[in-house]
């Protein structure tokens, strides 16, 4: 019959006895194998000869507990062999006790579960690796469709830009000559008759407002040239917001200005772009009907990376880098915000929540065409703190 001496000898597993001080007394050839170290190295030395420090202390704190206690403790330990290497042990420690049921030693027998729990991390580095590659995946599809559906407004953008060419020159003069009937006809025949004047001028307001409709689409139409001048941009702020003194009173809109000082001229066609800032600030008036505070402000900054990127069908050539510096508009209202199921509209031509006869729903588009030309940005967005907030970026 097998003794147990020979069973120990020739276990596959790493047997280590130590008396209760802790003091090696036996190792077998398995445990020499793995770690290198042979039994006259070890006798009567600790076991924290292998140690390699990576496991935490409490955990041998909570080891001599339970063997203290009489009982069997079982974890696993990162040790190191002679050489330096690093091996993994799956350990089960237990007290042997004598005739009179006094603990004498204390018997370790330990698995090398090396590989298994190098295939254990090779296998989360995988999957770590994994879910990385698929959040990136799914970024990319994400700025993949977003970018599409730029293109798309962008070339929508461009076809009824190419449309409004034709359609508003054809429709302009007909327009004029109608308007100018209608003058002939109020003057000489709208004091007669109530019903008549009020007809006439009804058809007046009509003709106005279709007037106003072609305007938009000859600026959406316009060629692409700019009458570049260096601007100083808070002036230009100033004399638009002073404009709007007389509608602000009307609405109860309180008008606040934060201009940075010192900002640097910016090269601008003054006409065109206080258009946008005009059209920003009306389009806040109409967002306050029951007054509020309209505020302007001007800032100096680096552009930051996440800004740094050129918009699909942006034909401007220009193009933000990290770290350029930006002159920075924003145009803040208290209202009530754009709701989130139209604020990715709000671009479209023709496009408007504004009552009829209130809007065409071609200044926002008008206004992104005229930055984009200036080789800027136009970003509108709902403010956490509430009501909407335009932000113009431009070089400066």
């Amino acid at each position: 019959m097998l003794t147990l001496s020979r069973a120990i000898e020739q276990s596959g597993s790493l047997v280590v006895i130590a008396d209760t001080h802790g003091h090696i007394e036996y190792v077998n050839p398995k445990f020499t194998e793995v770690t290198g170290y042979t039994l006259a190295e070890v006798v009567g030395r600790n076991p924290s000869l292998w140690k390699s420090g990576e496991t935490p202390m409490k955990e041998y704190a909570r080891l001599w507990e339970t063997l203290r206690a009489g009982g069997e403790w079982r974890g696993e330990f990162r040790n190191r062999k002679k050489d330096g290497g690093l091996y993994w042990a799956l350990a089960s420690i237990s007290p042997v006790r004598n005739a009179a049921g006094i603990v004498t030693h204390f018997v370790a027998v330990e698995e090398d579960i090396t590989e298994r729990k190098e295939a254990e991390q090779r296998q989360k580095k995988l999957n770590e690796d994994l879910a990385l590659s698929q959040r990136k995946l799914l970024k990319t599809v994400e700025e993949l469709q977003s970018a599409q559906m730029r293109l798309i407004e962008a070339e929508k953008l461009e076809t009824v830009g190419r449309l409004a060419a034709g359609v508003a020159h054809e429709v302009k003069n007909p327009l004029a000559v109608i308007h100018l009937g209608l003058e002939y006809l109020l003057r000489e025949h709208g004091g007669r008759d109530g019903e008549t004047s009020q007809v006439l001028n009804d058809m007046a307001g009509a003709v106005h407002r279709a007037g106003v409709v072609i305007g938009d689409l000859l600026n959406l139409s316009a060629a692409k040239q700019l009458a570049l001048q260096p601007v100083h941009l808070n002036g230009m702020l100033d004399q638009c917001l002073t404009m709007l003194h007389v509608p602000a009173a009307a609405t109860r809109v309180h008008i606040a200005r934060e201009f940075a000082p010192d900002l640097p001229p910016v090269p601008l066609d003054s006409q065109k772009i206080e258009q946008v800032f005009l059209n920003l600030c009306i389009n806040a008036f109409h967002a306050m009907p029951d007054g509020g505070t309209l505020t302007v402000r001007t800032l100096l900054r680096q552009l930051d990376p996440a800004e740094a990127h050129r918009e699909p069908g942006s034909r401007s050539g220009a193009a933000f880098r990290p770290g350029d510096t930006v002159v920075v508009v924003e145009v803040d209202d208290t209202g009530a915000g754009i709701p989130d199921d139209v604020l990715p509209r709000i671009f479209d031509p023709f496009f408007t929540t504004k009552p009829t006869g209130k809007g065409t729903g071609l200044g926002l588009t008008v206004s992104k065409k005229i930055v984009q030309l200036h080789g800027g940005r136009l970003r509108i967005h709902n403010r956490p703190e509430g009501g909407v907030r335009a932000t113009v970026l431009l070089k400066a």
